[in-house]
């Protein structure tokens, strides 16, 4: 029985030295892999820092390309469009850069027009429309023009531009359509190249 009792407490010490390897091994793990996911973190981190640099040079490239290839600046619709809601000269020209750099809106009337809440539709080739929706207090004056921009080419633009986040540089080989609609969902002009 005696002896029962030492081998059943020398069982006991051994597990007990078995338990406390077992956790110096898990926490040796558990660090192990935390250090791995954090490595793993930065990687990936890294990786989108890459793509969106490698996006913008593209970007950038493709319109600096587009920029030597094209003789001409502009692409400008003067007639009255079939979809326009009304024969008359529309009131807002859109016109195109043919670099595929930018969209230009021309207010041609007397008077301002606010722009509120209007949007205009752009389609490439036969790719799915991006659209943008003007800011509830936008207003173009009478005579000017608002140009909206690339996202990531240049950096000095006017105040009164703006940069149109899902826009992406075109050829003048690219088969275009613009549509603006203003807020009570009327096409106002419609622009196809």
């Amino acid at each position: 029985m005696k002896k029962s009792n030492e081998e059943l407490t020398e069982t006991k010490h051994q597990l007990k030295i078995k338990k406390e390897e077992i956790n110096q091994l898990k926490g040796e793990i558990e660090k192990q892999l935390h250090d791995e996911k954090t490595k793993r973190e930065e990687a990936e981190k890294e990786v989108e820092n890459l793509k969106k640099e490698m996006q913008t040079k593209v970007n950038t490239s493709r319109c600096n390309v587009l920029e030597a290839d094209d003789s001409q600046s502009f692409h400008q619709d003067n007639s009255s469009s079939a979809s326009q809601s009304s024969t008359t000269e529309p009131l807002i020209v859109i016109e195109v850069d043919q670099q595929g750099k930018y969209i230009r809106l021309i207010n041609t009337s007397q008077q301002k027009q606010l722009l509120g809440d209007w949007i205009l539709q752009g389609q490439f080739n036969d790719t799915k429309p991006i659209t943008y929706t003007f800011d509830r207090s936008f207003t173009l004056w009478s005579g000017n023009t608002v140009n909206m921009w690339v996202p990531n080419y240049g950096s000095n633009y006017p105040p009164s531009d703006l940069v149109w986040k899902d826009l992406k540089c075109w050829s003048n080989r690219d088969k275009l359509q613009f549509t603006l609609i203003n807020h009570t969902g009327e096409i106002q002009h419609q622009l196809s190249l």
